[in-house]
């Protein structure tokens, strides 16, 4: 006897986390980029930022770019009620590992000619 098949169920807050987050970190990421200086903080506590320009700019922003797919991606499992989590958890696992070498790629190149 087959099993009933129950979609996976992201809570609201969740979904409006990660919209937010995605949103927020792609106009952040294209406003930095077209002026050339994209600003991250490491840590909420911290008070230090640390600027990136020229071709560190972009490889934080495409950096930003993959984390933002990795967010999306748990926000389209909810409503996609197929059979399919797989898929978005693969998606969310091939995104973020790209993403964190992509950040710590940035901040090399950035700080290695300095």
């Amino acid at each position: 006897m087959e099993e009933k098949y129950i979609p996976n169920k992201v809570p609201l807050y969740d979904r409006i986390k990660n919209i937010v987050l995605s949103v927020a970190m792609a106009i952040f990421g294209t406003m930095g980029l077209i002026e050339n200086d994209l600003a991250v903080s490491v840590c909420r506590r911290c008070e230090e930022i640390y600027h990136f320009s020229g071709i560190s700019a972009v490889i934080m922003y495409i950096a930003l770019m993959i984390m933002c797919v990795s967010f999306v991606s748990e926000v389209i499992d909810h409503y996609d009620k197929r059979n399919n989590e797989h898929v978005y958890h693969r998606i969310s696992n091939w995104t973020l590992l790209p993403s964190l070498g992509l950040f710590i790629l940035a901040f090399y190149v950035q700080f290695s000619n300095t």
